[in-house]
């Protein structure tokens, strides 16, 4: 993979002092109209001390203002200190503009046991919508971890206030997480849509994995503004009560099976009402998707469909049957009473 271009300007000095057995390196430089990994610094300076033969170190880092996409931090700093037992990130710091966004950082590597301890906050960080991450909100998360990469153990709190998608209202987005170097945890939901989530997954072997989301009382409005403007030519509006269950290990997702689960659905599109009779599962797995029967009456046409479809060549499934009776002409113009379709594998 080619290493990513890194534009702008350094001027650097170093001074050895101390003696031949016991040298010490003093170092520092200013860089200026850095570009790299889609960061934008103005300026910026390094300074560097290095006592080889002892096995020390440590590096200071200041920028005044650095920019990621729309997001802008000022008096960005880091410490890091490093020996032959360890590294320390001593202090991380960053602003924005206002002062009222803060992050801060500190945490350990020891090199001789490859465990580490890490921990970070993050206050009050205003979001912006950028061109690949179009989500806004006021951000506010700590973190503290501890272990190995292998067992890590700890516990994350995030916040998300006021959160959008594309300029659609999310409403407050809340994530929990912990890990106890045997498995990880989380739970997650967003109130105004009515979603909650929770998770686990081993840190061990095959890294078996279970997720269940719930929306027992899904707003389709809320729900249709987070697409894309113009994906859907007409106002949607109803409720829908639909869950998910996914499990499969996480080394061999294939393996994976999801459940969705429609309890009920009632809505509008435009003037046209529609409503599911019953509920209805939809599987999908590694080899293939099954349809239990459904049955989905839209103004006056009533959709049915049934069956399963495999993704390669899977002789035993009899494919999906999909089929549309009722004034067809009045939904999409045209002037037949019925058609059936059905799709093989």
């Amino acid at each position: 993979q080619a290493f990513p271009p890194v534009s702008g300007s350094v001027v650097a000095e170093a001074i050895v002092s101390g003696s031949v057995g016991d040298p010490v390196i003093r170092g520092t430089a200013d860089v200026t109209g850095v570009d790299a990994w889609q960061l934008h610094a103005a300026n910026g300076h390094v300074d560097l001390r290095v006592a080889p033969v002892r096995g020390l170190g440590e590096l200071t880092l200041r920028v005044p203002e650095l920019e990621w996409q729309r997001e802008v931090a000022t008096q960005a700093s880091a410490r890091v200190a490093f020996s032959t037992r360890s590294i320390d990130l001593v202090d991380l710091r960053a602003a924005q503009p206002d002062g009222q966004g803060q992050i801060s950082a500190a945490g350990r590597w020891n090199t001789r046991t490859s465990t580490f301890d890490a921990r970070a906050t993050v206050m009050a960080w205003r979001v912006l919508p950028g061109p690949s991450v179009p989500v806004s909100g006021v951000l506010a998360a700590t973190l503290t971890m501890r272990g190995s990469i292998e067992a890590p153990s700890g516990r994350a709190d995030i916040t998300v206030a006021g959160a959008s998608w594309e300029g659609a209202q999310v409403g407050d987005l809340v994530v929990q997480g912990i890990a106890d170097g045997r498995d990880v945890r989380a739970e997650a939901s967003a109130a105004a849509l009515g979603l909650t989530a929770t998770g686990s997954a081993a840190l061990q072997g095959a890294r078996q994995a279970v997720v269940d989301i719930r929306g027992p009382a899904l707003q389709l409005a809320r729900l249709t503004a987070l697409l894309p403007a113009g994906s859907i030519p007409v106002d949607v509006s109803g409720q829908a009560d639909v869950s998910a269950h996914a499990e499969g290990p996480l080394t061999s997702w294939r393996d994976g099976r999801v459940t969705v689960r429609v309890g009920g659905l009632d809505g509008s599109l435009g003037t046209v009402p529609f409503s599911l009779t019953g509920p209805t599962d939809v599987q999908v797995s590694g080899q293939s998707i099954s349809v239990a029967p459904t049955t989905l009456r839209v103004g006056g046409v009533t959709l049915s469909a049934e069956g399963a479809l495999g993704f390669s060549n899977v002789p035993s499934l009899n494919g999906l049957t999909v089929a549309a009776r009722g004034d067809l002409g009045a939904f999409v113009g045209l002037r037949s009473e019925e058609h059936t379709s059905e799709l093989q594998s």
